[in-house]
């Protein structure tokens, strides 16, 4: 069963990643200005003025949300926010070498090839690394379905690099026919009646996380979950806590 420290090392892991594309973003910036000739009073130069850009640039992408592994996302709208971040980066290093003289340079053509350099750097990289951090996804049980239920299911797998995946529905008959079988994830998601669902099931599909409903928790099924969900280490969660965590919006009523 995962431990609630599944996330802690994602954090320092992009932080270094991110840290790490800065730096060689930068080598590759100077090799490219200078013709390939790299004397170590160059990087004297610059490393001090740069690893204040470092900061800034780390800074802007905490603010943007950038280390948030439950976030989730399309691919374009992650491009999206990351060229306006990507932009105003651009512009406040601009500033900053005027703002603060004191540096001695103003570095605009390797500034430039950094930028633009770090830009196509950052994507592979963070591509890479949430394919490989999401790889071993944090499976849950959904109970019921409805609109939300359904947003909450497309919003995850339009994210390709969600850590959350949906293993079983439970449902009661009348709730099938709301089911949406077309979805090309369906496929994967195991649906159960409420009357069938049983400790062997949780166990085949290695859940993590049950989410339901408050309603749930006030009927029969309170039993079944602190009789059997439990004592096997699920963690419960309300679904509405669980969709604004994982969507970063409150559910449409």
């Amino acid at each position: 069963m995962k431990k609630d420290s599944y996330f802690k090392f994602h954090v320092p892991i992009l932080l270094i990643g991110d840290i790490f594309v800065f730096v060689i973003s930068l080598i590759a910036a100077l090799y490219i200005r200078y013709d390939l000739v790299f004397p170590q009073d160059i990087w004297k130069n610059y490393k001090n003025s740069f690893a204040v850009l470092a900061l800034l640039w780390i800074f802007i992408l905490l603010i943007a949300d950038f280390y948030n592994s439950r976030k989730t996302f399309s691919f374009v709208s992650y491009i999206g926010n990351f060229t306006i971040m990507w932009l105003i980066w651009i512009f406040l290093s601009f500033s900053f070498f005027y703002i603060f003289p004191f540096f001695g340079i103003t570095p605009k053509m390797v500034l430039m090839l950094d930028a633009i350099i770090l830009y196509l750097f950052f994507l592979l990289w963070r591509n890479i690394a949430h394919r490989i951090l999401s790889s071993d996804s944090i499976k849950f049980v959904l109970f019921g379905f409805n609109s939300q239920i359904k947003e909450l299911l497309d919003g995850l797998y339009r994210n390709k690099s969600n850590v959350f995946q949906c293993v079983i529905i439970a449902l009661e008959p009348a709730d099938k026919q709301k089911l949406d079988i077309t979805q090309s994830y369906m496929k994967h998601i195991d649906i159960v009646d409420f009357s069938n669902i049983n400790r062997e099931i949780f166990e085949r599909h290695n859940v993590d996380y049950v989410i339901t409903a408050r309603e749930h928790m006030q009927k029969t099924w309170a039993d079944f979950f602190f009789r059997e969900v439990f004592p096997m280490g699920i963690k419960i969660e309300q679904f509405q806590y669980f969709f604004e965590k994982v969507m970063q919006k409150v559910p449409v009523q």
